[in-house]
């Protein structure tokens, strides 16, 4: 978020000519939706829209890719049906993989393809991770998703747990909670409810700790509807006072308070002054203060 948020804006999204810039615009829309930062999500989506238009390929494919995303997200299959097929219908399969191509995507894009009924797409990401897998057998993050993908292709329990296995192993939380989640709901299908009601709390678990509060809340659904309820943390789903401000943005307030400029804040913290503005503005909205001045004020009144 530090490095990301407030580099692009819809305003000046014709900037995003590259694919790594891509990717950049891509990672933290996915990091606003796991947040569950709508507002953060729609601008996003909003800059992906402008780069539908890019010459680059790659930079199309990340923006196809996200606006799916971003669908799904909430809810909408249509959309994300238009958004994967936003660069024409057999173009769809060359979305993946994308460049640069992140692992955890193969799963997610499984997910989509078997909600859309889409088989050809669905054949095309399980041969990518397959293929990704021959050659790179002992890295477990790839086996990890390789399995995922085949688990959630097969309906199969074992693949899943293989998945889970392997994600343990990976260092990547969130795409082991995927692992999980989607492992819960075919043990539910299996009808091995108790161990399903298991599964979902180790998900819920690593999405609180991580922050994920779209993802918990989806969890925590789904629990509900299972008859089990699971207590909200305090800091959960906080959107204003000090809680609710980011390791980023209380990094920045700390030294705004320490009467450093944008450009110096950037410095020490290796972004531009732009990105230093944009979180200052999220900052001030979330305290209600309307100044470097007032927050000030704010933080010495929070250290008495």
């Amino acid at each position: 978020a530090v490095a990301l948020d407030g580099r692009f804006t819809p305003t000046d999204a014709q900037r995003v000519v590259g694919p790594i810039d891509a990717n950049s615009v891509g990672a933290l829309g996915r990091l606003k939706i796991h947040q569950g930062d709508e507002r953060g999500a729609r601008d996003v989506a909003e800059i992906c829209r402008v780069m539908l238009n890019a010459t680059e390929p790659g930079v199309r494919a990340h923006a196809a890719w996200y606006l799916a995303s971003y669908a799904t997200s909430r809810a909408d299959l249509d959309g994300a049906d238009r958004a994967i097929r936003a660069l024409g219908n057999d173009e769809r399969l060359s979305i993946f993989p994308l460049f640069p191509h992140d692992v955890w995507i193969d799963p997610q894009a499984m997910r989509l393809a078997l909600k859309l009924g889409d088989d050809d797409l669905a054949a095309h990401v399980l041969g990518l991770a397959e293929q990704r897998l021959a050659v790179n057998p002992h890295v477990p993050s790839i086996a990890a998703a390789a399995a995922h993908v085949r688990g959630l292709a097969q309906r199969s329990t074992a693949e899943l747990k293989a998945a889970v296995q392997f994600g343990e192993r990976s260092g990547r939380p969130l795409a082991l909670a995927s692992a999980l989640e989607d492992l819960a709901r075919q043990q539910l299908d299996d009808g091995a409810t108790r161990d399903a009601v298991d599964t979902f709390d180790r998900a819920l678990a690593i999405q609180i700790e991580l922050g994920a509060h779209w993802d918990a809340a989806r969890l925590r659904r789904r629990l509900r509807q299972m008859g089990v309820r699971r207590r909200f943390s305090s800091a959960e789903g906080t959107l204003s006072g000090w809680p609710a401000l980011t390791t980023a943005e209380t990094a920045i307030a700390e030294l705004v308070c320490e009467g450093r400029t944008n450009r110096q804040i950037g410095e020490q913290l290796f972004i531009s002054p732009h990105t230093v503005n944009t979180h200052l503005r999220h900052i001030f909205e979330k305290l209600a203060v309307n100044s470097r001045v007032e927050l000030a004020r704010a933080a010495a009144d929070r250290r008495r």
